[in-house]
């Protein structure tokens, strides 16, 4: 029973470009049950050209297809036999790949493969490819480089025995034991060269496989390894720490369940697989024999290739011994010959390797020469120390799981060697020698009744596992429900406990559990299958929302509809700058394309694409149009601004004409940030923003564009900090927005004063901002709408910085203001003040939300400690 379930991670390095998925590693993992790689383990094989030539990947991908086929295809039980097998097939084929090949192209591979098979590793290796085991927290390395050992002069490693330079080439092999927690990492020889041994111990004893597989791939690239193929195996407990600690949990019992049903089908895999291999045997064994005997004319070996265009077509007449013959009856001499063939042993004497650590299987080894049993000699006989010899470990006793299931598995290894026996019993056997005529009168013992198969046996097995599936099926579905509805209920008793705690501190502290328990029971698909589960979540969700907004005084933006796109297919192309002029019936909107520098017109929610405006190129007499940069409603009508040479203003006329003066000193703007350019009372005002900026607005009076602008601001103090200024706004007064959120404002030229940083978590970081006036009927109350894209929200601060909401979209919403570029805010109508968002190449708008009440206690009608909503008074 395989008590353990793999992670394997890998990279490989080629030109020095990392790849996530090495094109050197090739594993074979059971797709299912009956899969061969079910019986015979996972294979994972690790290749290198020991002298990279224009077709060293080309040799890899032969050796690693020509030993995963065969291995498996190997009718063998023995996993070293079959390795070994595989190995010398690969072995052959580069060798005749090689004599195809050019001098040039000729390339030998280097090789690590490692079988894991329960809880047995197994590895055949050809240096230098490099291994290491860590087992227990002791780190074993195969082979030990030599810089790792005492005494060594240098670390330099010795010329592999490599497959492909001959067509003999034996592979070291290595076995081990390992249990869950234990990791196997194979790398090319490469990364073996700067990989000391405390760095290996490190990595490999005390970090996990993801952080060693990291820190490896940083090692490369400080030594600046062109070439490097790691893959890092590790072996995870197939039942985690918190089941283990409470068995009798959901979580627990469907863990075990799992673990039992997976021991179930390796147990299966192997019967059914040692059937299979059982019934293949005897075919392949006689495909062996009679290559024997065509090899054995040859004087080849036996597990030489013999080749169709042989000269010779039939073989000798082999030394044959005389049989055993009865004296008393010499008549069935007339028709039968007196010889048989001699049993011919197999020639190649297997080294112990080849069966390495496995004591179930029980080779065939071939016939040694015996030698003679007499010694001649006079030499004094040596002692026989006894204790040294080594003792075959107990047979430990069998578990009670082992107890168990021992009826079944014996009925099971009946069942299984009923059908193996099967085609042998109906395989026609030689005429039996005569013998003497038995008598009539006495007993005979021979066997003469047919075997029946076990029906009754076979159905009453297969019945069990059905109902078994059934039911463990069933106990699953019961703990898969059992742990969604405890999922529901602790997620219902943090929403009302953060509704009942006494402070916003306690309660957000709540949330945040509440939310984190949301999110992992989102991420679980089969919560979400049942449409009534589904529609709990959501409830949840939005219950938690208002609950946060309530204490962070955030509205929801829970209706936001579509007022205008880009008709545009490129993505990189946003919008830029975003104009809402209300109408008498609706809104007219103007958005500016960064890329293009096209300027758009369309009507708030139709449905009919949008109109150009103006474009780079067009025609506009007596000049054509740059790429368009900016753009303000100015006294009534649309202003835009291009970037040339020298910026021209467009200026809109009533009769849809444009007049077009040049801006006197525009030429010496940069190019990148473009100004920040505002209008009032017909006068254009330029803000120049960055680090290089001289903190002055530059002013072109009405009229006026033609000539050199003035400098507006006349008198600031020196520690009013300007270079970090975003954006600026108008309303009669100029006020510049920092990146931190603070705002400093200016009336007529002079600093009057800067309204602070508004206290949030997350911290405001402001890029955009819009004006507002809430009272118009009683004189000037500016609410000020800040962008803050990082975090995506807009918060609304009043005239004195303080805040009054902050909105956002529902975390549900399938809308994401992700890519926040512009806002605009009209004054209020019927149905309140309107919002309009440009989000990337979409404008999307709303009625701004009344900020939202304080939390209150359920039940108890007091409200917490929270800070009262601000609403504009009347």
């Amino acid at each position: 029973m395989t008590r353990y379930k793999l992670q394997t991670l890998q990279f490989g390095i080629v030109s020095g470009i990392r790849q996530d998925i090495s094109d050197r590693i090739s594993s074979a993992v059971p797709g299912n049950l009956f899969a061969p790689e079910a019986r015979k383990g996972q294979l994972f094989v690790l290749t290198e050209a020991v002298n990279e030539t224009s077709r060293g990947k080309e040799a890899c991908d032969l050796v690693a297809k020509t030993i995963t086929a065969t291995y498996y295809k190997d009718s063998s039980f023995s996993i070293t036999s079959s390795l070994r097998h595989a190995l010398k097939s690969a072995n052959t084929m580069l060798y005749e790949h090689n004599y195809k090949a050019a001098h040039h192209q000729k390339t030998a591979v280097s090789l690590t493969c490692a079988v894991l098979r329960d809880n047995d590793l197994y590895i055949a290796q050809v240096q230098p490819t490099q291994a290491y085991i860590a087992h227990k927290g002791q780190l074993r390395a195969l082979p030990t480089y030599p810089s790792w050992q005492a005494g060594s002069a240098s670390p330099s490693m010795l010329l592999p025995n490599a497959l492909g330079t001959s067509l003999f080439s034996e592979p070291e092999l290595y076995r081990n034991v390992l249990e869950p927690g234990d990791e196997v990492i194979l790398c090319s020889s490469r990364l073996a060269r700067v990989l000391g041994r405390a760095e290996a111990e490190r990595l490999f004893c005390l970090e996990d496989a993801p952080s060693a597989l990291e820190e490896l791939y940083n090692i490369a690239r400080r030594n600046t390894l062109t070439e490097a193929h790691v893959a890092v195996i590790e072996l995870l407990p197939i039942v985690t720490a918190a089941a283990q600690s409470a068995p009798l949990s959901a979580e627990g019992i469907s863990e075990r369940g799992k673990a039992a049903a997976n021991a179930v089908g390796d147990w299966l895999s192997d019967v059914t697989g040692n059937a299979a291999l059982l019934l293949r045997r005897p075919a392949a064994h006689e495909h062996d024999e009679s290559i024997e005997a065509a090899g054995s004319i040859h004087g080849l070996q036996p597990s030489d290739d013999i080749h169709p265009t042989s000269a010779i077509t039939e073989a000798p007449v082999l030394p044959s011994v005389l049989e055993d013959i009865d004296p008393r009856d010499m008549n069935w001499l007339r028709g039968r010959s007196r010889v048989r063939p001699r049993v011919t042993a197999d020639t190649e004497v297997w080294p112990p390797s080849a069966f390495l650590g496995e004591g179930s299987a029980v080779p065939i080894m071939s016939a040694i020469a015996s030698r003679s049993a007499i010694d001649l000699g006079d030499h004094e006989p040596l002692p026989v120390d006894f204790a040294a010899i080594p003792q075959r470990d107990p047979i430990p006793p069998a578990t009670a799981g082992q107890r168990i299931t021992a009826p079944f598995r014996y009925l099971m290894a009946a069942i299984v060697t009923f059908f193996a026996n099967l085609g042998r019993s109906k395989r026609p056997s030689a005429a039996p020698l005569p013998r003497f005529e038995q008598s009539s009168r006495g007993l005979s013992y021979r066997r003469t009744k047919q075997r029946n198969l076990p029906y009754t046996a076979i159905f009453a097995l297969i019945l069990l596992g059905v109902v078994g599936y059934f039911v463990l099926q069933n106990r699953m579905l019961e703990n898969n429900e059992t742990s969604y509805q405890n999922a529901f209920n602790e997620a219902n008793q943090q929403l009302a406990s953060a509704n009942q705690a006494p402070t916003d501190a306690e309660a957000l502290a709540k949330l945040t559990t509440l939310e984190t328990l949301l999110i992992s029971m989102g991420e679980d698909t089969g919560l979400l299958d049942d449409p009534t589960r589904e529609a709990n979540y959501k409830n949840l969700r939005t219950k938690a929302d208002d609950l946060r907004a309530s204490i962070e005084r955030t509205s929801l933006l829970k209706n936001l509809e579509l007022a205008a796109s880009l008709p545009t297919t490129n993505t990189n192309d946003l919008i830029g700058r975003l104009l809402a002029v209300p109408n008498d019936a609706t809104t007219d909107l103007y958005f500016l394309a960064n890329e293009s520098g096209t300027l758009y017109q369309q009507q708030a929610g139709s449905k009919s694409p949008p109109t150009v405006v103006l474009a780079e190129g067009a025609e506009v007499p007596p000049t054509i149009a740059a790429r368009i940069r900016s753009m303000v409603w100015r006294e009534g009508a649309l202003a835009a601004i291009d970037d040339d040479e020298a910026s021209t203003a467009f200026l809109s006329q009533p009769d849809g004409a444009w007049f077009t003066p040049r801006l006197d000193g525009s030429e010496l703007w940069p190019a990148q940030p473009f100004p920040d350019i505002e209008t009032f009372g017909g006068n254009l005002y330029i803000w120049i923003r960055g680090q290089d900026s001289t903190g002055q607005i530059l002013k072109y009076a009405s009229g006026e564009y033609t000539s050199l602008p003035t400098e507006w601001i006349t008198d600031v103090p020196l520690d009013v900090e300007l270079k970090s200024a975003v954006d600026m706004a108008i309303d009669g007064k100029i006020y510049l927005l920092r990146s931190d959120g603070a705002i400093v404002v200016f009336d007529a030229g002079v600093y009057e004063r800067t309204i602070p940083v508004p206290e949030l978590n997350p911290p405001l970081t402001a890029s955009k901002m819009a004006l507002s006036n809430v009272r118009p009927d009683v004189g000037t109350e500016t609410h000020f709408f800040i962008m803050d894209t990082i975090n995506q929200r807009i918060v609304e601060l009043d005239q004195d910085g303080q805040m009054v909401q902050q909105l956002r979209v529902p975390a549900t919403s399938p809308i994401k203001l992700d890519k926040l570029t512009d806002l605009a805010v009209t004054p209020p109508g019927p149905q309140g003040r309107q919002l309009y968002i440009a989000n990337g190449s979409q404008v999307f708008s709303t009625v701004i939300p009344a900020p939202p009440a304080p939390r209150k206690i359920n039940g108890s009608g007091q409200a917490g400690t929270t800070t009262p909503a601000i609403t504009p008074t009347p």
